[in-house]
C-alpha cells in the first residue's frame, strides 16, 4: 500500500480531482455574448498627473442593446470602482455594472454544500456529504448513500506495522458496505445540486488563483447607433519632466538676457494595452489622491442578541415632518477643471498662444526640436496638451518636448558655507517668462556649446524666480571668519526687581577674492539663527532658513563683507529674595543710571543694617545656649555634692547668677527682634515701591 493511501490530509490537487470527478457530464450556463471594449470603444484619451493616477477615456460607437467587457488589473480595480463614470450620449440608459466578488476566500466557500477551504482531506469532504447518494469504484462500482465515517487499526504487510485507515460506511439496497478510502479510485455523486454547488466552489477557487486582470461589464440599453464615452482614474507612473537650459546667449548679450529651454517630458505606458492615436495631456500640480478598498467586501461582527419577551407593544403613527429650514449653500467654483472638460483639447478653456519665432541661434535653439504641446490653465493646475495624437506601445516609454523657447535668465554665484566652505557655486537666476507652469525636474546646463553640469528645480509658476546652481566656481574665493562680543546696554528697576539688558553681537566677515578679470554677482546665503536679528545691513531676500546678499564683485578685486546680527538677552534679580548684595558689581557699569546706582546702594545700605539685627541676633541666642549648658553642669555637681555642703551652695549661688543672665539676654534678643522687624519693613517697603 502507498504512502498517498494511507494519508487523510490529501493535497488541493487530489481534492480538485475529486470534485472534477463528481460533476460526470455537467454542462456550463449558457450567457449572452459580450463584446469586447477595447474592439468597441477604444482608448482614445490620456491625461497623466503628478500624484500616481491617470485619466482613461474610451470612445467610440454601439448599436442597439450592448454589454462591453473592461479588464483590470488587480491593483487598479479600486480606483475604477471609486472614479468610473459612464455617458450615452445620444439617449440610451446605463444600468448596472458587474465585476466579481472580491469576498475572502474561505468565507466564500464555506457557503456552500462542500466547504473546500482550509485544503480539506477526503475524509472532510465525504463527511459534508452524509445522507447524499455517491458512486464509489473501490474497484468494483458501489452505489449507496454516506452513513458515517470511522477510524480502524488495520494489520500492516509483512515486517511493517499496523497502520490506522479511515472507512466509509454506505446504505446500499443490497445492506451496510464498509469501504476504506485507500481502495477508492472514483467518485461520482448521483443528485445534481452536489455537482453544481461543486462547480460553484471550483469556480471560486479558479478566481482566487486569477490576482492578474478583474472583468468589469457595463451593460448598455437604447436604439440605433448611439456615441458612448467611459472615463475613470487608475494607477500609472508619474509623468516626469527634465529640461535642457543653454547659456550660451548670455555671453552676447550680457549676464542678465535670455536663455534657451527645452522641457522634455517622460511618459510610460505600463499597461498591457497599446496608446494608439491616444489625445495625451499633462497635468502639472499635485491634486490629493488616494486608494480605499471599495472592491473586497467588507463585514461587522454583529453581537447575537436574546429575544426579549417584554411586554408587547402597539404599532404607533406619527404624523408627517417638516423638514428644516436651512440656509441654502453658497455656490462657489472648486478652483479645480475635471478631466472630461477644461483639460480636453480644443475644448473652451483658453489655449496660452505660443511663443514668437526667435532668432536663429547656435546650440539648442537650432536642433529642430519644438513644442508639442498647448499650455492651458486649469484652476489651480497647468496642463499641456499634446497637439498630436501619441503612439505609446505597451511597456513602453516616450520622451515629448513640451516646451521649447527662451526665458529669462541671469548668471549668479550663490555662496552657502554649510554647502562648500571655500567657493561659492555658478548658478543661474530663472524668472520664468514662459507663460506656463514649469513642474519640477532635472535641468542639464549647456554653455558655450558644452555641458556645464547639472541642476534641480523647483515648481516653477509663471513670472516666478529661482535660483539653480550646476558647478563650482574656482575662480571666486571665500573665507568666513566670525568673531563675538557682548554689552550691557540698559539697566531698570520695577518695584524691586532689577533688569540687565545684554546685548550679544556677531559678526560674520566674508573675504573675497576674484581672481577672474570679469565682474561677478555674489549671493551670500546666510544662516538665521533664533533670536538674532540684523544690524547695520539689509538682507536683499529671505527663506525660511537663510538670508541673501548680494553684490557685485570687480574683476581681480579683493573685498570683505560684513553680516552684523546681535541677540538681545534680559536677565532679572529679585532684590527682596537676594540674600547678599552681589548686585552691586552692577554699579561700575557705565551704562548703569546714577538714580539706580543710588537706589542700589541705599538698597545695600538698608539690607546690611538687616543683616546686623540678624547677626546680633544669633550671637544673643548662642550666649543663651552655652548659659543653659552651664546650668546643666551646675545641678548635675549639686546633686553630687549636697545642698549643705560649701561646694553645693556654691553652685547654688552659680544657678542663680546663671538664671538672672539668661533673663537678661532673653530681654535683649526680644528688643533686637522689635529692632530686625523694623529694618525688615524698612527695606521691603523701600524696595517694593522703586521704580526706576
Amino acid at each position: 500500500m502507498s504512502s498517498f493511501s494511507r494519508s487523510n490530509n490529501l493535497p488541493i490537487s487530489y481534492v480538485v480531482f475529486f470534485a472534477l470527478t463528481f460533476l460526470g457530464t455537467l454542462t456550463g450556463l449558457s450567457a449572452q455574448p459580450i463584446l469586447d471594449a477595447e474592439a468597441q470603444l477604444p482608448l482614445s484619451r490620456v491625461i497623466l498627473y503628478t500624484s500616481g493616477v491617470a485619466y482613461f477615456e474610451h470612445s467610440g460607437t454601439i448599436s442597439g442593446d450592448a454589454s462591453l467587457r473592461f479588464q483590470f488589473s488587480t491593483n487598479q480595480i479600486n480606483d475604477v470602482l471609486k472614479s468610473l463614470v459612464l455617458r450615452d450620449l445620444d439617449g440610451g440608459s446605463i444600468e448596472t455594472v458587474n465585476y466579481p466578488s472580491q469576498d475572502p476566500i474561505e468565507r466564500a466557500l464555506g457557503g456552500f454544500l462542500i466547504d473546500l477551504s482550509g485544503n480539506p482531506s477526503l475524509r472532510i469532504m465525504l463527511e459534508q456529504l452524509k445522507g447524499f447518494e455517491l458512486q464509489i469504484n473501490a474497484p468494483e462500482l458501489i452505489t449507496g448513500k454516506v452513513l458515517s465515517l470511522e477510524e480502524r487499526t488495520v494489520p500492516g504487510r509483512p515486517n511493517e506495522q499496523n497502520y490506522n485507515e479511515t472507512f466509509v460506511n454506505l446504505l446500499t439496497n443490497s445492506g451496510f458496505r464498509s469501504i476504506p478510502i485507500s481502495e477508492i479510485s472514483t467518485i461520482r455523486a448521483v443528485d445534481a445540486k452536489v455537482n453544481v454547488e461543486l462547480e460553484r466552489a471550483l469556480e471560486v477557487l479558479r478566481s482566487k488563483g486569477d490576482k492578474e486582470l478583474k472583468t468589469v461589464i457595463v451593460k448598455f440599453f437604447g436604439k440605433g447607433s448611439r456615441r458612448i464615452l467611459i472615463s475613470y482614474l487608475a494607477e500609472a507612473p508619474l509623468w516626469k519632466a527634465s529640461y535642457r537650459l543653454d547659456l550660451s546667449e548670455l555671453a552676447k548679450t550680457g549676464p542678465k538676457a535670455q536663455a534657451f529651454l527645452q522641457a522634455w517630458a517622460i511618459v510610460e505606458n505600463t499597461s498591457d494595452s497599446d496608446w494608439k492615436s491616444v489625445k495625451l495631456s499633462l497635468i502639472s500640480g499635485n491634486p490629493i489622491s488616494f486608494t480605499q478598498d471599495l472592491y473586497t467586501p467588507q463585514y461587522v461582527a454583529r453581537p447575537q442578541i436574546e429575544i426579549s419577551r417584554g411586554p408587547t407593544v402597539r404599532p404607533q403613527r406619527y404624523d408627517q415632518g417638516i423638514a428644516s429650514r436651512t440656509a441654502p449653500a453658497a455656490s462657489r467654483s472648486s478652483g479645480y477643471a475635471s478631466p472630461e472638460s477644461a483639460l480636453m483639447a480644443g475644448e473652451a478653456a483658453k489655449e496660452y498662444p505660443g511663443l514668437d519665432a526667435f532668432d536663429e541661434r547656435a546650440n539648442l535653439a537650432d536642433t529642430g526640436v519644438q513644442s508639442q504641446a498647448n499650455a492651458k490653465a486649469a484652476g489651480e493646475l497647468f496642463s499641456f496638451v499634446i497637439k498630436n495624437a501619441v503612439d505609446v506601445p505597451r511597456r513602453s516609454s516616450a520622451m515629448l518636448a513640451f516646451h521649447v523657447g527662451s526665458i529669462d535668465a541671469e548668471k549668479v554665484s550663490i555662496y552657502n558655507q554649510s554647502v562648500l566652505a571655500g567657493s561659492p557655486l555658478n548658478a543661474v537666476r530663472l524668472r520664468n517668462s514662459t507663460g506656463v507652469k514649469l513642474p519640477p525636474g532635472p535641468v542639464t546646463i549647456f554653455d558655450g556649446g558644452m555641458y556645464g553640469g547639472d541642476a534641480l528645480l523647483d515648481t516653477l509658476g509663471t513670472k516666478q524666480v529661482r535660483l539653480i546652481s550646476y558647478a563650482v566656481n574656482g575662480e571666486l574665493k571665500v573665507i568666513p571668519e566670525l568673531s563675538s562680543g557682548q554689552s550691557i546696554t540698559k539697566f531698570s528697576i520695577n518695584r524691586g526687581v532689577l533688569s540687565v539688558q545684554r546685548n550679544y553681537d556677531y559678526t560674520s566677515n566674508y573675504r573675497l577674492d576674484n581672481s577672474s578679470s570679469e565682474p561677478s554677482t555674489l549671493i551670500i546665503e546666510h544662516p538665521k539663527t533664533s533670536g538674532r536679528s540684523l544690524i547695520d545691513i539689509k538682507a536683499q531676500e529671505e527663506t525660511a532658513s537663510h538670508y541673501r546678499f548680494e553684490l557685485t564683485i570687480k574683476g581681480l578685486e579683493a573685498k570683505d563683507y560684513l553680516v552684523k546680527e546681535r541677540q538681545v538677552v534680559s536677565e532679572t534679580i529679585a532684590l527682596l529674595r537676594s540674600t547678599g548684595t552681589s548686585y552691586l558689581h552692577y554699579t561700575s557699569n557705565a551704562a548703569m543710571q546714577q538714580s539706580i546706582k543710588d537706589a542700589l546702594a541705599q538698597a545695600a545700605k538698608l539690607r546690611q543694617n538687616l543683616d546686623d539685627k540678624q547677626s546680633t541676633i544669633a550671637t544673643l541666642r548662642r550666649q543663651r545656649t552655652a548659659l543653659e549648658a552651664d546650668q546643666t553642669r551646675y545641678r548635675n555637681n549639686l546633686t553630687a555634692a549636697g545642698n549643705n555642703s560649701v561646694q553645693g551652695k556654691q553652685y547654688l549661688e552659680r544657678l542663680s547668677e546663671s538664671e538672672k543672665s539668661i533673663d537678661n539676654l532673653d530681654k535683649q534678643v526680644i528688643a533686637e527682634e522689635q529692632l530686625l522687624q523694623s529694618a525688615n519693613k524698612s527695606y521691603e517697603n523701600f524696595l517694593s515701591t522703586l521704580t526706576l
